[in-house]
């Protein structure tokens, strides 16, 4: 697969992952996004499938194609038909969605549907299926994990990363609280605890890093500032080396003890300097989310 997109190519976006991670809801976003989609399509008919929408009469240029588990043995096989379909002149990438392994468990009990792999407990056949993806996941040059996620957030996702295929790197900001853990899968997590405390600050403890009291005492704080520009020179640094090595998106973690005050104020200051750059930024404060 390449290692940066061309959006004078045509595009596959190759939908996989565990079952019960969303790939059939991520589907059907991506179609409602325009893409041309095709679920379970059997690997064996993926080439000649390419050759066809480069020759149709109204070309497809953005295509959308899920696979599963369900393709069985014949999963091993995919690095080699995507060096085939890249070799007609497609671009080609792979979306891997997961979950928690308690959401996963939670997702199949609510619907009552069974998982692919029937043979043994629920338990053991998302293990096998597990060990068996991993190839694929390791393959991926995206892997979102869905267990905190709504279907809007999904959506808006999926927006970012595929919406405009534009080449700038998206960055993702999470504030949250050490003792409640940290989102999975960051790229970098700040610890900002050294910073002072508003929780110890009558009036501020029942406030949030979103009210303007909370903000004031944290980003005047000396060491906030001190801080502050350090973090933003090592950025501007390390930003555009990731977009030149052609990452995909940034996720960037920012905790505190709580995730109530100070990583809130860092996230949403951080985020209003990168956006004053000319990123695209997301930020969720995991704490503050119902």
């Amino acid at each position: 697969m390449k290692g940066k997109s061309d959006n004078s190519l045509p595009f596959f976006l190759i939908v996989t992952g565990l079952s019960g991670a969303g790939k059939s809801t991520a589907i059907k976003m991506l179609e409602d996004m325009g893409y041309y989609c095709v679920d379970n399509l059997p690997l064996s008919l993926m080439e000649t499938f390419a050759q066809l929408c480069l020759t149709s009469s109204q070309p497809m240029n953005k295509v959308a194609l899920g696979i599963d588990i369900r393709e069985g043995d014949s999963l091993r096989n995919l690095p080699l038909v995507i060096d085939k379909i890249e070799g007609q002149g497609i671009q080609v990438e792979v979306l891997f969605l997961e979950a928690q392994r308690e959401d996963l468990m939670k997702r199949f009990k609510e619907t009552r549907r069974p998982h692919p792999l029937k043979n043994g407990t629920l338990e053991e056949s998302m293990e096998r299926e597990k060990a068996i993806m991993e190839p694929l996941r390791s393959m991926a040059r995206y892997v979102l994990d869905t267990s905190p996620m709504t279907p809007h957030t999904l959506k808006a996702t999926l927006l970012d990363l595929f919406g405009e295929r534009r080449e700038d790197m998206p960055v993702f900001i999470y504030s949250f609280g050490f003792k409640h853990g940290p989102p999975s899968q960051l790229d970098l997590m700040l610890d900002v605890r050294f910073l002072p405390n508003p929780h110890f600050i009558n009036g501020l403890r029942e406030k949030t890093g979103l009210d303007e009291g909370v903000k004031d005492y944290v980003l005047n704080q000396e060491e906030t500032k001190r801080f502050l520009c350090h973090l933003e020179a090592f950025l501007s640094y390390l930003l555009p080396l990731y977009r030149k090595e052609g990452k995909p998106f940034l996720s960037l973690g920012v905790g505190c003890t709580g995730g109530i005050h100070r990583s809130v104020v860092i996230s949403e200051w951080l985020a209003r300097r990168l956006e004053n750059q000319g990123h695209r930024v997301k930020v969720k404060h995991k704490e503050l989310t119902p």
